[in-house]
């Protein structure tokens, strides 16, 4: 590629035919590459944030998360991420990026392994490689005709159409619903629910949202003058930055919540919002109205399907193999607990001895491990570093769900 983002962002800038000469249009394909540059980077960030609050938990003068160099390290890592993944939305169909996703929570466990070791296990790892595998369906069967071109007054046509303001209302109606049956049944326990899905279907605008600005920079008309001389493109940034942070607030009080394991929050999140982006796709975009036969259709949702399966498995499996762990630290704990907890603590198994044992003292041992379920985005997983304050999670707004 002959670009580079100040190139891009300049050229939203200029005039019509300055942008022939500056900057090559973006194809399908560099937006694949880019993705999966900027997924990899998301992945290793978020590893890198929690590798810094493995770090503090086992020094001996404990620091708040924001004194923390690697923090910030891992933050920045993860932002860069975030600005590529941006990039890539103007390059390539929402769609696809909605089901690329998956490659940054696989780039996120190998680096857990490589950089934490966190244990793998067989199950969990054949459930990674069918969802890359249902993800390369999912790009083979994508319709080769699905471009889309920053016109801004087409966007803007879009957005307030009858389609899209329908079924905005149809989704506000449905989450009203939502949240006035978690309002009047409490015992169900109901709103870490509410939060997970409230922040999916968030994730659907803002990724919508900040598509449309990435293809204003990326890929502006050019028979067009700057896009940014239009007062509502800066009302589609303004959109964008206010759904991105709702959806940020959302995912931190959806796992902050007293019934909101991770384990159950995340799943739920990743699975909805990626529908929301594909409906968004097609609503907004029209991404999918080209496909060529019927095997396409079929290769397409097939993929997509298979995708949704695999992370509800991935899930499933690694519950079950964070409970067999739990249970042999503890009983690792009966036999020989002062010759684990003396040993660096530095995988996700010793942590998890020195946490249950600091809290047996005051809290029973079924509850320790059930809160233990979540592993490091548990709210309580890291109490060094956030001390009597709520646990902040760094949340992924650029595709699906990501969190630290």
């Amino acid at each position: 590629m002959k670009y580079h983002f100040p190139q891009l962002l300049l050229t939203s800038f200029a005039r019509p035919s300055e942008v022939a000469h500056r900057v090559k249009a973006p194809t399908f394909l560099d937006g694949i590459v880019v993705c999966l540059v900027g997924s990899t980077f998301t992945g290793l960030g978020l590893v890198w944030i929690r590798s810094s609050l493995e770090r503090n938990a086992c020094s001996k003068s404990p620091k708040i998360f924001y004194q923390q160099p690697f923090w910030w390290m891992g933050v920045g890592v993860f932002a860069g991420g975030q600005i590529i993944n941006f990039l890539a939305m103007g390059m390539a169909p929402e769609v696809v990026l909605s089901c690329m996703g998956v490659w940054s929570m696989a780039m996120n466990t190998l680096f857990a392994y490589l950089i934490i070791g966190e244990q793998l296990n067989r199950l969990g790892v054949v459930t990674l490689i069918g969802s890359c595998l249902a993800m390369l369906m999912v790009l083979i069967g994508t319709p080769s005709s699905t471009t889309s071109v920053g016109d801004a007054n087409g966007i803007i046509r879009a957005l307030s159409g009858p389609p899209f303001l329908i079924m905005s209302a149809v989704v506000l109606l449905a989450l009203a619903g939502l949240w006035l049956f978690a309002r009047m049944r409490p015992s169900l326990g109901l709103k870490p629910v509410a939060w997970a899905i409230t922040s999916a279907i968030l994730s659907g605008y803002t990724v919508m949202f900040f598509k449309c600005v990435s293809m204003l920079i990326v890929d502006p008309p050019k028979t067009q003058g700057p896009p940014w001389n239009i007062p509502m493109a800066w009302v589609v940034l303004l959109e964008a930055c206010c759904c991105g942070t709702m959806q940020f607030t959302a995912t931190n009080f959806a796992l902050n919540e007293k019934d909101g394991e991770a384990l159950i929050v995340f799943p739920l999140s990743f699975t909805v919002g990626m529908l929301c982006q594909i409906m968004m796709g097609e609503l907004v975009f029209q991404e999918l109205d080209s496909f060529q036969g019927l095997g396409q259709i079929l290769l397409f949702w097939g993929g997509a399907a298979l995708l949704l399966i695999c992370i509800v498995l991935h899930t499933e499996v690694k519950v079950a193999f964070m409970k067999k762990l739990l249970e042999d630290v503890e009983q690792d704990l009966e036999d020989e607990a002062a010759e684990i907890i003396s040993e660096e603590p530095s995988t996700w198994r010793q942590r998890a001895a020195t946490m249950i044992a600091r809290r047996k003292s005051s809290v029973d041992s079924t509850d320790s491990v059930s809160s233990l379920l979540s592993g490091a985005l548990h709210p309580e997983a890291f109490p060094e570093s956030f001390g009597s304050r709520k646990r902040f999670y760094t949340v992924s707004i650029m595709g699906p769900v990501g969190v630290a």
